[in-house]
């Protein structure tokens, strides 16, 4: 048997369109470890976005395109606008506390192409977004809670902040057993 069928077998409490169209997320094992899998080419942002924890993860299928985002120096020519807000966990997917911040500040951009069989991680700290092939299948290792709050980025455009970060209603919707 190989391995993806062995991992596909582990799967539970799956969450279909995982803050995009397509994406689903499911526990394995023990529920620190995460799969991925995308059935849609991403075509939609992902608000720039920490962790609560860091994390480790492996492309098994496909690619992932992922976008750090760092405080930007004085006169980087990729540095856009940003407001940093603070969302507090609730508890349970897609419930946050939000604290909207208010100074915008020049934030820097890298973006790094993933693909089958390469690893990537991050510390909670860094801030990204994310973008998946279709047919990406990527383990999420999930390490333990740093804190209990996570950094996004709204864009400033014409001197206002644009509130890009929303929780829909077709979001982590639970699948059927």
């Amino acid at each position: 048997m190989d391995s993806f069928k062995v991992i596909q077998q582990m799967k539970s409490s799956t969450l279909r369109n995982y803050v995009l169209p397509g994406l689903d997320s499911s526990l394995l094992g023990n529920g620190i470890v995460r799969i991925f899998e995308s059935s849609r080419d991403t075509e939609e942002h992902i608000t720039p976005h920490s962790h609560r924890f860091d994390f480790a993860c492996f492309v098994m299928r496909g690619w992932v395109e992922n976008t750090v985002y760092t405080l930007a120096n004085e006169g980087q020519e990729l540095a856009d606008l940003f407001v940093m807000a603070t969302l507090k966990y609730l508890g349970s997917t897609g419930k946050y506390e939000v604290d909207q911040g208010t100074e915008p500040l020049m934030f820097d951009r890298n973006t790094e192409t993933y693909v089958k069989g390469q690893w990537y991680s991050m510390s909670s700290a860094e801030i990204h977004s994310i973008k998946f092939s279709r047919d990406a299948v990527v383990l999420f290792f999930e390490g333990p809670n740093v804190t209990s709050e996570t950094s996004i980025l709204e864009p400033c455009a014409h001197g206002k902040r644009v509130p890009t970060f929303k929780v829909h209603d077709w979001m982590f919707e639970k699948a059927e057993p």
